[in-house]
């Protein structure tokens, strides 16, 4: 090797060493600083460093606390509100169940009468008027024979009858409900009007008789009718027709003088319907069960249902609710849809025979014999 080649080598390694000096003085004085700074570290208070960390965290705890306690109240406050909700809605149920509750008689503080146009012996008619009288109403009755009534002086002295063709007697009853007594004066809470409903003469009449049953079941009492209403000081009036349309419905030939009171009434109730101060009501009788007798027609094969809960108990519930509060006014305007609908059935088949397919089936008395099927089938068993 040439004086020249050594030189450079000997460069090069002078070169090499030089580096590696440098950088282990480097990482040597890295080394040591790290060194002290741990020192430095170790030579710190424990117990000032475990507080200076507690202190940093407990923020941090505060605000978790405080969140699990707003939550708490929430959910306190939303179940303080849901259980008001509820018991406030309790207390309107119960409100309103006991506002639409009808009395079951006429409350003594109430002045209160009615105006029965009808014939006291048919017997549906003198169980409606003594109903009426035993609930607190005071009862006046308008009948063609008022006059034989009071000439007998029976048990029904409580009873004011009122004589159609009679002046003074109309007169004396528009002075009696315009009156003062010791408080207010007796309001008229309804008007009757029931015809002939539990007996008619049987088959064939003569133009007579017919006239006759018309006339003094339905003409006496509207001409009556339509002359006292301008006399009312009433601003309305509740008008309650009484229809015996079982035997129309059916379409029963044998009894003509039923009938034509069915047809009249159903006439009656249109055209009184342009009296705005009346609001009419329609009651369609079915068969009834009178005493020992099976049904108020005695024709048909049918047991008529108990008059109290079918006939008595709903007119006077008609009557109380359209005189009553106002919820039981809304309840009543609600039923009967929006006072359009102002039909009331009672008694048994009263609706039934609207539908022409059950007519044949209830004029056969199918449903007797049916339920006596079903009797013998479960004695055979």
């Amino acid at each position: 090797m040439s004086s020249g080649d050594r030189d450079i080598v000997d460069r090069l390694f002078s070169v090499g060493y030089n580096v590696i000096s440098r950088g282990n003085e480097a990482v040597s004085d890295v080394a040591g600083k790290v060194v002290d700074k741990v020192r430095q570290v170790q030579g710190k208070d424990v117990k000032k460093l475990e507080s200076l960390q507690l202190d940093s965290k407990s923020p941090g705890v505060w605000e978790s606390l405080g969140g699990v306690v707003s939550w708490t109240y929430g959910q306190r406050q939303r179940a303080l509100v849901g259980a008001s909700i509820t018991a406030g809605a309790i207390v309107l149920f119960w409100q309103c169940k006991q506002l639409l509750k009808v009395p079951e008689r006429l409350p003594s503080s109430q002045s209160r009468c009615v105006l029965i146009f009808g014939d006291m012996r048919d017997p549906i008619v003198r169980t409606q008027v003594m109903d009426l009288y035993r609930r607190g109403f005071t009862v006046f009755i308008c009948s063609t024979n008022a006059k034989a009534f009071r000439e007998r002086q029976e048990d029904d002295d409580f009873l004011r009858h009122i004589d159609p063709g009679s002046a003074s007697d109309l007169a004396s009853f528009v002075r009696f409900l315009a009156k003062s007594g010791e408080g207010e004066p007796c309001k008229l809470a309804s008007i009757l009007f029931m015809p002939n409903l539990a007996y008619y003469p049987p088959g064939d009449m003569s133009t007579s008789q017919l006239a006759s049953e018309i006339r003094s079941n339905v003409l006496v009492y509207y001409s009556t009718l339509v002359e006292i209403l301008p006399h009312l000081e009433s601003s309305t009036v509740q008008l309650i027709l009484f229809n015996p349309s079982l035997s129309l419905n059916l379409a029963v030939p044998h009894h003509p003088a039923e009938l034509f009171i069915s047809g009249l009434m159903s006439s009656i109730n249109q055209t009184m319907k342009r009296y705005h101060r009346l609001k009419v009501s329609m009651v369609h009788v079915g068969a009834l069960k009178l005493g020992a007798q099976p049904s108020n027609y005695k024709y048909l094969n049918l047991r008529g249902s108990n008059i109290n809960d079918s006939l008595l108990k709903p007119v006077y519930n008609l009557i109380m609710s359209y005189n009553g509060n106002r919820m039981q006014r809304l309840w009543l305007w609600i039923t009967t849809g929006g006072s359009l609908q102002r039909n009331l059935y009672c008694g048994r088949f009263s609706y039934l025979s609207k539908i022409p397919i059950l007519t044949s089936i209830i004029k056969n008395d199918f449903w007797t014999s049916f339920k006596g099927l079903l009797k013998y089938k479960d004695l055979s068993k």
